[in-house]
């Protein structure tokens, strides 16, 4: 099953009024299986690439400065939201306490707070696509790069664009972004290089 397909269907499972009940109610057990859905939909994406242990960890070092690089954003993102809080609550108080619709002066600081940190992140995410991208292109073949370019539906990550137009880089640049750098993919890869290791070590054996 494809990317997109099992998102939809998430995406419907999970806004039923059931469903939302059922998650409420046992929300460890939910995302223990959503989290077992999400590996085996990356492991769709990764496996067919076939890339080897020591493939995996050369790509492993540009992985984890990403995962840093999210590290500090996300550090960022906090400050950034504590710093506001202070015209928040006033406002949310005048809201639920005398029926005050809030200032425009108020939505402008909620807004642009909202609008800087995507800007930031969004700068962060390409940055570090780059990054990890580039690593890919030096360390996998012409026959794995390709495989990669072609894992993903073109139209996943391009809603609203002329895929057509879309170069094999493009795709190949999609599929570092939303696969290899998923959070889960992560140790997913780790455990891939660790199991490819010992296969080699035994047929030496």
């Amino acid at each position: 099953m494809s990317h997109r397909t099992i998102f939809l269907c998430l995406l419907l499972i999970l806004t039923s009024p059931l469903a939302l009940a059922q998650a409420q109610s046992s929300t460890a057990e939910a995302d223990r299986v959503l989290l077992k859905i999400r590996e085996l939909d990356l492991l769709n994406q990764i496996l067919p690439v076939l890339m080897r242990g020591d493939q995996i960890k050369k790509i492993l070092p540009a992985l984890e400065k990403a995962r840093e690089a999210e590290r500090r954003i996300q550090k960022d993102e906090l400050s950034e939201l504590k710093g506001i809080e202070a015209t928040l609550d006033p406002a949310l108080a005048a809201a639920k306490d005398k029926g005050q619709v809030p200032t425009r002066e108020t939505l402008n600081v909620m807004f642009g707070a909202l609008r800087d940190m995507r800007t930031k992140r969004l700068l962060m995410v390409a940055e570090q696509s780059e990054n990890v991208l580039k690593t890919v292109e030096e360390t996998l073949d012409e026959g794995q790069i390709k495989a990669a370019a072609n894992s993903l539906d073109p139209r996943i990550g391009h809603e609203g664009m002329d895929v057509s137009k879309l170069s094999d880089r493009d795709k190949l640049r999609t599929w570092v972004r939303i696969v290899l750098m998923d959070p889960t993919a992560y140790g997913l890869l780790v455990e891939l290089s660790r199991k490819k290791e010992d296969s080699v070590a035994e047929s030496k054996s």
